[in-house]
């Protein structure tokens, strides 16, 4: 298969066409967050501390310089706290369109380990203005591009209009699993025995988040809608170490995902802003990491120290812009609306 650019000036049109889109659906967001009075900011890719979570790998490198010597070094995997400093600084409302990397995931499909990543926070809210700021820029970008708020994915007709289904993540695991997660108090070995009450091979290393994922992807994700958003919220608290405790029931956390077109789109949170809290958490996903031999040396104390000196209530969310462009766009892989995909760029001659 040749690189996309060789496609392109031989004459596919098509190709060029989806990525021109990806671009516009770009204008379209600087528009729409702009038009609201958002800032749109940038903070750095490279930085000494990646952040804690025990299921990313950041892409680590070193940074050699004449007058500090060297330094370990990563690419980030999200601007998100970074944009916490911003907002702590007084910048109010703001976005940014990051590069991010990812390492040790796939390549091609729906991953390319450098991807755009939309995140904006808004101050003085939570979780739920941004379900509702989601819908409204969805709608927009698809009304700007098809004049309608409805597009053709993979085959299906994918409507918008407003409001999205909605479903907390308790309601979906009695539904589908006949599981009423307050009965497991987020405890690992309690959630093992349900699982493994219906079917779930289990293995002793599993952490309570592998076991989670092995319900919610084989038994609950193959029945979300093909033709409409779904929007799922109420995680299980520790699976959300940066946001808020659920004020209706504290064994959740006020985090939501958008599901769309079989793609998980975005995340988000009411974030969490107690700095005594926050630094308990990371200690916990420091010590996850270190059980599966990654590095430690990882936690962001200048985040801790931004809360501390005071961070507004905030929601903040992070959209994957190249999955929302595959979608507009009618692409089946993620190579198809990246001009040049990682792909292409690493394959073996």
């Amino acid at each position: 298969m040749s690189a996309n650019w060789e496609r392109i000036k031989s004459g596919d049109a098509n190709l060029k066409n989806k990525i021109l889109l990806r671009w516009r659906v770009i204008e379209l967001i600087r528009s729409f967050f702009k038009e609201r009075g958002f800032l749109e900011v940038d903070t750095p890719a490279l930085v000494r501390y990646p952040g804690t979570e025990p299921h990313l790998d950041p892409l680590k490198t070193k940074l050699i310089t004449r007058n500090i010597g060297e330094r370990d070094a990563y690419l980030i995997t999200s601007p998100e706290f970074s944009l916490k400093k911003m907002i702590t600084a007084g910048f109010g409302n703001v976005f940014e369109l990051a590069k991010c990397f990812r390492n040790g995931e796939a390549v091609g499909g729906k991953h390319n380990p450098e991807f755009l990543m939309l995140e904006w926070y808004r101050v003085e809210a939570d979780y739920t203005n941004l379900m509702d700021e989601t819908e409204e820029l969805l709608n927009f970008i698809c009304e700007q591009i098809f004049s309608v708020n409805s597009f053709s994915y993979n085959g299906q007709t994918i409507n918008l209009k407003r409001p999205w289904e909605r479903a907390s993540v308790r309601d979906l695991f009695l539904q589908h699993l006949d599981l009423d997660l307050d009965v497991c108090r987020n405890e690992r070995d309690l959630l093992a025995g349900e699982a493994e009450k219906r079917g779930q091979k289990i293995k002793k290393e599993d952490s309570f988040d592998d076991i989670f994922f092995k319900m919610f992807l084989n038994k609950i994700e193959p029945n979300f809608p093909a033709d409409h958003p779904l929007i799922v919220y109420d995680y299980p608290l520790p699976m959300a170490a940066l946001a808020c405790q659920s004020k209706s029931n504290p064994l959740y956390a006020e985090r939501f995902e958008v599901y769309l077109g079989g793609m998980e789109l975005a995340n988000a949170f009411s974030e969490l802003i107690d700095p005594v809290e926050q630094c308990r958490r990371f200690l916990r996903e420091q010590k996850a990491r270190a059980s599966l031999g990654k590095d430690t040396d990882v936690l962001d104390e200048g985040l801790l120290k931004a809360l501390e000196a005071g961070m507004p209530a905030t929601a903040g969310i992070a959209l994957g812009v190249d999955r929302l462009a595959m979608l507009f766009a009618d692409a089946k892989i993620i190579d198809e609306v990246l001009p040049l995909p990682a792909s292409q760029l690493f394959k073996e001659n």
